[in-house]
C-alpha cells in the first residue's frame, strides 16, 4: 500500500484523512490518522502514486494549496456536483469530490459561487474521492 492523498478532517484540526493506493490491486483504502502520522511515512515513494506529493518534479508548473468550494458542470452545462480544489496552478489541479463519483473524461469546473467562469477540464487520474484535472486550452464548451 502506498499513500495516495492526505486531506484534512473537516472539524478535528489534528486529525487528516489517509488515502492508500495498493499497486497490485488498484484498490484504495481510508483512514482517519493524526496529521503527524503522515510525517513518519519515509518508505513511501510519492512518484508511485499521481497527487500524492505537492512536490511532485514531474509538474512543469508550481501549485498554490487551496481549500476553494467550486462546482463541477457537465459540457452541455448542467450541474454535476460541488467539490473543493485542492490546489491549483495555471495548467491543472487537485479535486476533493464530497461523495464518491466517477468524473466524466472532459467536464466545466467553476470556482466562482454563481457558477460564471466556467474552464474545461479533462480528468488525468481519480483515486476514490480525490482527482487530479487538466485543463484543457483553447476550447470553449
Amino acid at each position: 500500500m502506498a499513500l495516495a492523498a492526505i486531506t484534512p478532517h473537516p472539524i478535528a484540526q489534528q486529525l487528516a484523512r489517509h488515502t492508500y493506493l495498493c499497486a497490485t490491486c488498484n484498490q484504495t483504502k481510508t483512514y482517519i490518522l493524526p496529521v503527524a502520522a503522515s510525517a513518519t511515512q519515509e518508505d513511501t515513494d510519492p512518484g508511485d502514486v499521481p497527487g500524492a506529493d505537492e512536490s511532485d518534479e514531474r509538474r512543469r508548473e508550481a501549485r498554490e494549496t487551496l481549500a476553494t468550494p467550486a462546482s463541477i458542470y457537465n459540457k452541455d452545462g448542467s450541474f454535476l456536483l460541488p467539490c473543493i480544489v485542492r490546489d491549483l496552478s495555471r495548467s491543472g489541479g487537485r479535486l476533493e469530490l464530497f461523495k464518491e463519483a466517477t468524473l466524466p473524461q472532459y467536464f466545466l469546473i467553476s470556482l466562482l459561487p454563481d457558477g460564471s467562469g466556467r474552464r474545461l477540464c479533462s480528468r488525468v487520474w481519480q483515486i476514490a474521492l480525490i482527482a487530479g484535472v487538466r485543463f484543457v486550452e483553447g476550447q470553449t464548451p
